[in-house]
């Protein structure tokens, strides 16, 4: 039974091969990888900052929320948790007209490239990217108006403790702005490497799938031209490789516990954001049939689109 059960996994799963997928934001990071001179790799990793910078123009981190964004951010101080390459991160600094701009990434490579963009686009100053832990930040407390951060809070490794650094280093009447998706959005596996099978993580273990994922990069090693995978061991933090986890009610339960003066959740029906709903404009008026999914409880972690929260200190 269980060999079935892995079977009819890994048939579709296959189904939705990302073998030869290539219209990714990210696709500059696979080229940077089979690069041979550096500068070619610096060139393939600028280009995914580029590809980042114009994206979040288009599905704009704002949208996510219902407040106005600009009046509120304009001139202060905004830490952004996981700026990646910098491109999210010039389209903050130019939008909302920072006073100052402080982006945190765990990789020096990511820190270098940053820098790089924000040089190669003549960004004013009043920027810098430093390599941290977001559980660790080496920040001085109360020194931040604003934290910002978009689909980071799903792959750190505590949830706790990056929120109470976030609370400690934003001033008094600060807010961190937070947007990620629950581990039961139908394609948050983070399996892309492989698949974009949709909502396999509802129905096999966590176990299962990691083995099933393993099996398929063994048995075609052609997928490992597109990302560099390692089979390994998964750490006690994590679900699947990479992301920890944390869903709806895991998150509200962590918020509790914790001093913040005030949580506002903002709901999001999942397919009104984002690229698929553009492309696949019958799945986004389908999705619209879950709407009473953002009342009931026990739907929410389906229905939302993302996790979306303002908490104030």
């Amino acid at each position: 039974m269980k060999k079935i059960k892995e079977y009819i996994l890994k048939r579709y799963m296959l189904m939705f091969s990302r073998m030869n997928y290539n219209e990714s934001p990210w696709s500059g990071c696979v080229r940077a990888m089979h690069a041979s001179e550096s500068e070619e790799k610096d060139n393939e990793l600028l280009s995914v900052s580029e590809a980042r910078y114009k994206e979040s123009s288009v599905y704009k981190f704002e949208d996510y929320f219902d407040v106005d964004l600009l009046g509120e951010l304009k001139g202060k101080d905004v830490l952004e948790i996981g700026s990646n390459y910098g491109g999210m991160a010039l389209y903050f600094y130019e939008t909302f007209n920072l006073n100052s701009y402080t982006g945190i990434e765990i990789s020096y490579e990511h820190i270098r490239i940053s820098n790089l963009f924000f040089l190669k686009k003549k960004a004013r100053d009043g920027y810098c990217f430093v390599e941290a832990y977001a559980e660790k930040l080496p920040l001085k407390s109360d020194s931040y108006d604003a934290i910002l951060t978009f689909d980071v809070f799903e792959h750190v490794k505590s949830v706790e403790d990056v929120l109470l650094e976030c609370y400690r280093v934003l001033r008094k009447g600060g807010k961190a702005y937070i947007v990620f998706p629950s581990y039961y959005h139908p394609t948050a596996h983070h399996l892309y490497a492989v698949t974009s099978a949709p909502i396999i993580h509802w129905f096999y273990s966590s176990k299962t799938l990691y083995k099933v994922y393993c099996d398929i990069l063994k048995e075609n090693p052609d997928y490992m031209k597109y990302k560099n995978i390692e089979m390994r061991n998964m750490e006690r933090w994590e679900k699947l490789p990479g992301i920890n986890g944390i869903t709806m009610g895991g998150f509200k339960k962590i918020i509790k516990k914790q001093p913040w003066e005030k949580a506002v959740h903002s709901p999001v029906l999942l397919g009104s954001l984002g690229k698929v709903s553009e492309r696949y404009t019958i799945l986004k008026s389908l999705c619209k049939l879950l709407y009473v999914g953002l009342r009931i409880p026990v739907l929410r972690e389906f229905s939302n689109h993302r996790i979306v929260f303002i908490l104030q200190k």
